[in-house]
């Protein structure tokens, strides 16, 4: 996967990984990806409702013009801990996320695209679900070899008992 990433970003496609909390807005986000891409902020003159298109509507400039990025430029932006600002019911917790992801999946921002990474999807929204990549756990000898890796040193029946309850989740492993 990462020699897939790192072939896009030679052909001219800039990547954004952001890690989201509970707490993040899509103005939060926004002011985030367009600091790093066009230096600190600059003054707002307006934080009007800028409509989009004709059936979504933005409250904040500053998401109105990460938007208009996306258009002009290709970017793979990487939302990891999606799920942190996801409702009980799997929709976005913010109207803001909601009219983002609902663009995401019309395809209305051509140039670029958005990987979202957790543990569930977020809710279909119009009708159209977004493509899911369930990802396993690493297999018996590649789960040995990343127990190694980390110094731990295990006989190889424990080192299978341990792989097999973690589901060979290298993070669990790492934790563990």
């Amino acid at each position: 996967f990462q020699d897939q990433l790192l072939k896009q970003a030679k052909q001219g496609v800039s990547i954004y990984c952001s890690s989201l909390s509970e707490n993040n807005s899509l103005e939060e986000f926004a002011n985030d990806f367009l600091g790093r891409v066009h230096g600190p902020p600059q003054p707002q003159i307006s934080s009007e409702t800028t409509s989009v298109t004709n059936k979504t509507s933005f409250s904040s400039t500053n998401a109105y013009a990460l938007l208009t990025e996306l258009r002009k430029k290709r970017y793979l932006i990487i939302l990891d801990n999606f799920e942190q600002i996801l409702d009980s019911n799997g929709f976005p917790r913010e109207e803001g996320y909601q009219a983002f992801l609902k663009l995401i999946l019309e395809h209305d921002i051509v140039e670029s695209r958005v990987l979202l990474v957790g543990r569930w999807l977020p809710k279909d929204q119009i009708g159209r679900e977004p493509i899911a990549y369930e990802l396993t756990g690493m297999d018996m000898a590649d789960g040995e070899s990343f127990l190694r890796s980390m110094n731990i040193s295990l006989p190889k029946d424990q080192s299978e008992h341990v792989i097999n309850q973690l589901g060979g989740n290298p993070l669990s492993m790492q934790l563990c």
